[in-house]
């Protein structure tokens, strides 16, 4: 094997002439020079176009940065399906910072969880799920940036719509500069989004088996039914519950470099459902 370099590796490294890394960032920035006028997001009786949604992008994302929001930081959010989560998308990767994007229908402990692995820095919160978060945050026990979401097209239950932070999002994205130059990744190994699966479900392992746990008797009858395959040994492993699945004898599925595949049910013949 030839270990020395070849000529097509001698004086061509990289540099700003011959490589930029790939951001999603730089779509909305091509896309606001070529279409600035077109319709960007419709949401009820909000429109915006593409310049507008970029120059929201960039207010928000100086606002984040003048609040010591930078390079590394975590922004998680939990909200609906409107502009802010789109807006998001851009203007926290736009800071240097990771998105870190809530299922809105966990409940406070795997919240206060994410929060805390996570490391969170700010949190923006739909106050529609106000109700979950506040518990969420009492479990956190951390001070945290939050900024509230006020959906006018949301449909509030009685005990939705509490505000938990200082500022709305308007509030807060009317402090940020158009001017603000936002950071553009120095290597495309820099991390832009933060996701949980169910990996935090194995959190329950051993919860489960206590009495007073609202799911002891159904973890329970499941158990003796035969209906539970197993959990990820990577997963429990990694959130200290592996002990604790042992002791059940629970079965440690890790045919997938520590984790469980799918394929091995595809070949079995079973139907897979994702939702």
């Amino acid at each position: 094997m030839n270990l020395q370099k070849n000529n097509y590796e001698m004086n061509l490294n990289k540099n700003a002439a011959n490589f930029v890394p790939l951001s999603p960032v730089t779509f909305i920035e091509r896309t606001k020079d070529v279409y600035p006028d077109y319709t960007s997001v419709i949401y009820g009786n909000r429109t915006y176009t593409w310049i507008e949604t970029y120059n929201r992008c960039l207010r928000f994302a100086s606002a984040l940065e003048r609040h010591g929001i930078g390079l590394g930081d975590t922004v998680s959010i939990m909200a609906a399906n409107t502009p802010e989560i789109f807006e998001a998308h851009y203007s926290v990767p736009m800071t240097g910072a990771v998105l870190n994007t809530l299922n809105t229908r966990v409940e406070a402990d795997t919240i206060a969880y994410i929060l805390d692995h996570g490391d969170a820095k700010a949190f923006i919160v739909d106050t529609q799920f106000s109700p979950v978060v506040k518990e969420a945050l009492r479990k956190f026990k951390k001070e945290i940036l939050i900024i509230d979401i006020e959906d006018l097209n949301a449909k509030m239950q009685k005990d939705e719509g509490e505000r938990l932070g200082k500022y709305t999002y308007e509030e807060f994205l009317e402090q940020g500069d158009i001017d603000y130059q936002w950071k553009k990744p120095k290597d495309e190994w820099q991390a832009i989004t933060l996701n949980y699966t169910s990996v935090s479900a194995v959190q329950l392992i051993p919860e489960l088996v206590k009495e007073g746990h609202p799911l002891n008797k159904l973890w329970k009858k499941l158990n003796d039914a035969g209906l539970v395959e197993g959990v990820c040994r990577a997963c429990s492993h990694k959130l200290g519950t592996l002990q604790a699945a042992q002791e059940q004898r629970l079965t440690l599925l890790d045919d997938m470099s520590g984790h469980p595949s799918i394929s091995g049910y595809r070949e079995q013949g079973y139907e897979i459902i994702t939702f």
